[in-house]
Parts: structure tokens; sequence; C-alpha cells
């Protein structure tokens, strides 16, 4: 469903962003994609208390974005490139994930739609108050203090993230 919606908002996106065609937007959402389905994943072998296997999820999600952004940016080029690249990490490390968790079943009970409902807005309000704001640097400010500005940004959830991270790995 969030693949579908965001390659149908990407012409949107496109001219809302200046994003220069909207592939890079139909990227982010791929990877935006894959990444529900890794954190899934995640969260299955978190509540398993299968913490290998999250550890070795993490490592592999990690040095896969890292591996693809840099690689679409040097074989495609530019910003679509490392796009690509990141989605395609993405989507390698979540099939990394499917095969070391398995296939996800529902507890005894079957799956509670009305919760997952529930944890799905809280989730999704979390990451719209995250991210929100580099998009909208991107719209209103120059490309130079766009640039800085998302930089900054990502400091900023390394520190807001950071402490999430420590308390999983403990």
């Amino acid at each position: 469903t969030m693949l579908v919606v965001g390659v149908l908002a990407a012409p949107v996106l496109d001219r809302f962003l200046s994003l220069g065609g909207p592939a890079a937007a139909v990227w982010v959402a791929a990877g935006v994609a894959a990444t529900t389905v890794l954190a899934a994943l995640q969260g299955i072998a978190q509540g398993r208390r299968d913490f290998h296997r999250l550890a070795a999820i993490l490592i592999v999600y990690a040095a896969a974005r890292v591996a693809g952004g840099i690689t679409g940016l040097l074989v495609l080029g530019g910003v679509t490139g490392a796009l690509a690249g990141v989605a395609a990490g993405v989507l390698a490390s979540s099939a990394v994930a499917w095969l070391l968790v398995g296939r996800p079943r529902p507890a005894r009970g079957g799956w509670r739609v009305a919760e997952l409902l529930v944890a799905g807005q809280a989730l999704a309000g979390l990451y719209l108050l995250t991210n929100l704001d580099p998009v909208l640097a991107r719209h209103y400010l120059p490309a130079t203090a766009s640039g800085l500005y998302g930089a900054g940004a990502v400091l900023a959830k390394a520190a807001f993230f950071l402490p999430q991270a420590v308390v999983l790995v403990l």
C-alpha cells in the first residue's frame, strides 16, 4: 500500500521538492516500503528474544544501505542514483531478514487488526514528526541552506535515536 501511494504521489512530490523527475520519489517510496517490512521482521526477532538474529539484521541493514547508496551514486550518478541504491540495499536487507526470521505468522489468537492500526498510526506519527522538517526545508530554503539543514537533521536524528539503539543493544 505504501509503495502504491508513494508511486502515485511521486509527480506531486517531484514538483513540490524540485527533484528533477519523479524517479527519485519512486525510489524513496520503494525504500520506505522495504523498510516497513524490515521493521516488522526486526520486531519479530526482538519479540522472540532472538537477539543474535536481530543484531545480524541491523548490521546487514546498515551495511546494505550505505553500500547501496554509494554504489548507486557511483554507477547511476546523482541523487536519484543514490536513492535507487539505498532502496536496493534496504530491499536486499529485508530479504536477508526474511531468511533469518522466517515467514511472519500470527501469534495464538491471530492478528488483531485494531491493535495493528493503532500501533501503525503511532509509528507513522513519529516518522512524520521526525522527517517532515527536512522535506519542508528542501521546498522552502535555497539549495545550500537546505543541504546544511539536511545534514543537521541527520545529526539530530542520531541524537534522538541513539539512546534507543543503546537500550536495544543492552
